[in-house]
């Protein structure tokens, strides 16, 4: 459910990002696209390192 929640953050994100550069008045949709970029990325981050800890301590 995190990653899917992460991914849609990710997806709006840029979305959002797009809109705001072609409106004129966009400064507050890059900005709250920016944010749920930064969010969705930070929910990731955690399960990344995980996943890459658990990957690297693994017995061959």
């Amino acid at each position: 459910m995190n990653d899917i929640i992460s991914i849609l953050g990710i997806v709006i994100g840029v979305i959002l990002l797009v809109l705001g550069r072609k409106k004129e008045n966009g400064k507050s949709l890059k900005l709250i696209g920016g944010l749920l970029i930064i969010v969705g990325i930070g929910l990731a981050v955690p399960d990344f390192f995980k996943g890459f800890a658990s990957g690297f301590s693994a017995p061959k």
